[in-house]
């Protein structure tokens, strides 16, 4: 193959992936498997880290060592967060809201979760 052959097979191809990644980051699409962080939470010795598959809490005592301790599961989506003492509030696509006890951080247990609309 020529050159120009393949320079112009490289540019669909570019241009194919591209227009792939505007369009599910314009809808909300997610690669399975693949995370992205959305909200960033410090609260004494842990960051809590929501993304498109829940949040993951992280022990930050060590800095030079952070440690995923523990995580909120939701397939969904984790898109806001609060947190108010031992509770996390947030906001999952179809749960609207859930409210998780995260007072082991280990093992945080949902107490609610609340269809929106």
């Amino acid at each position: 193959m020529n050159r120009k052959k393949i320079i112009s097979i490289l540019l669909v191809i570019i241009t194919a992936c591209s227009f792939f990644v505007v369009y599910g980051l314009n809808n909300n699409l997610t690669i399975p498997g693949l995370l992205v962080g959305y909200r960033i939470q410090v609260e004494n010795d842990y960051a809590y880290v929501s993304h498109n598959e829940g949040v993951e809490i992280i022990n930050i005592e060590d800095k030079e060592k952070p440690e995923v301790v523990g995580n909120i599961d939701y397939t969904d989506g984790g898109f806001g967060m609060a947190i108010k003492g031992d509770l996390v509030f947030l906001s999952a696509d179809n749960y609207g809201l859930a409210i998780v006890n995260v007072s082991d951080p280990a093992s945080p247990i949902t107490l609610s979760e609340t269809e929106l609309g």
